[in-house]
């Protein structure tokens, strides 16, 4: 856990709650570094592919579950939870709420969250548009992001799966 920011309060043996974690691009090296990592995802698919990619990594580091994030999770007690990639805002105002109280109730008393706030409709713009969203600081370094999943096909996905 030593090459995570000192902010994060995240060190090996913390809790992390994955969710949605697709197919652990981040819970997968956080718990190869120490962290216990519980990712819930409602796609099997993504959750097979997790599953593929973990290793060696035991169950005891690495929890996966199918399960819908407007619903209790059913456990508690998390140093942190990450909620990334725009995973609000594809619903109802309800289910944005559902999801988050699923969020909070899962940490425990002065646990993180860390949640990307970027909308669906951001994200489908910038798609289409096969735009680079990009951020230039004071010192002049810029900071480009590029989307890969642009007109390109998971390998692992079943046939007639667009």
């Amino acid at each position: 856990m030593s090459r995570r920011p000192r902010r994060s309060g995240l060190r090996e043996g913390s809790r992390l709650l994955d969710a949605p974690r697709g197919h652990g691009r981040l819970s997968l090296p956080l718990a190869r570094r120490g962290a216990l990592a519980f990712g819930v995802d409602q796609s099997a698919v993504l959750l097979a592919k997790a599953e593929r990619r973990r290793g060696a990594l035991s169950r005891a580091a690495l929890r996966l579950r199918r399960h819908d994030l407007r619903e209790p999770i059913g456990e508690e007690g998390f140093d942190a939870a990450i909620n990334i990639f725009s995973s609000l805002g594809y619903g109802s105002e309800d289910d944005d709420r559902a999801i988050l109280s699923t969020l909070a109730r899962a940490l425990r008393p002065g646990g993180r969250l860390f949640l990307e706030t970027m909308h669906r409709d951001a994200v489908a713009t910038m798609l289409s548009r096969r735009s680079k969203p990009a951020q230039r600081f004071a010192d002049g370094t810029l900071i480009v992001e590029e989307p890969s999943a642009v007109h390109r096909r998971a390998p692992d996905l079943p046939a007639g799966v667009p």
